[in-house]
């Protein structure tokens, strides 16, 4: 396994930090963030796409009702070319927003959310399950959750699931990963301390598991 740096070309992204990455086909399409700068923190609402095929960077016109400038959301593709924005913050709020782009006319809407829609908050994870996004975690000012809340993307409508079974402590900065209909959650951090445990949640039955993890 070894890293390699490509040559790219076209209109490189800024600096940034606390930003998303999302794949459509061959294409990264690169969302917020910020960086630092000597006049302090720039948080951005930009999207930077990177076509993987043609190693080139772009930054597509858009219309349509974009997000804020944020950093600490999630983008998630739903597998029918969206890419759905849910929550981060501005520097100085949080958001529980949703928004959506449309990936192949290059089209922003906000949507139109009904249920149970989870409280605002910043770096937690949103996985695409099927139709749903399910949220994880994250958190606001010096508060973390361990909460979960699904969107079913069709009808654009939250649920707040009940899971059984130990949920993992409350944290933001995990990764969470897909491994058929289970999502796995690794590490992360409450603000206080930093983790290295896993927790997997079975979206079928809403259940929790620890696994333990040996490193060699």
């Amino acid at each position: 396994m070894q890293f390699s740096k490509p040559e790219t070309d076209g209109i490189n992204p800024p600096p940034l930090h606390k930003h998303t990455c999302t794949l459509v086909n061959s294409k990264l399409f690169i969302i917020g963030g910020f960086n630092i700068t000597g006049q302090g923190e720039k948080i951005f609402n930009d999207l930077i796409v990177f076509d993987t095929e043609t190693m080139y960077w772009y930054s597509p016109y858009c219309t349509g009702v974009s997000p804020i400038n944020l950093s600490g959301h999630s983008a998630t593709h739903d597998g029918d070319g969206r890419i759905f924005i849910f929550g981060g913050s501005d520097g100085n709020e949080y958001y529980n927003d949703v928004f959506y782009l449309n990936t192949n006319t290059f089209e922003w809407s906000k949507a139109k959310v009904t249920g149970d829609v989870p409280c605002a908050r910043s770096c937690h994870s949103a996985t695409a399950v099927g139709s749903k996004i399910y949220i994880f975690g994250g958190g606001q000012n010096n508060q973390s959750f361990n909460d979960v809340y699904a969107l079913d993307t069709e009808k654009l409508a939250w649920s707040n699931i009940n899971t059984k079974g130990e949920a993992p402590m409350t944290r933001g900065y995990h990764t969470a990963s897909l491994i058929g209909d289970k999502i796995a959650i690794f590490g992360g951090s409450d603000t206080q301390s930093c983790f290295s445990d896993m927790s997997i949640l079975d979206t079928t039955t809403n259940t929790w598991s620890s696994k333990k993890i040996t490193f060699i």
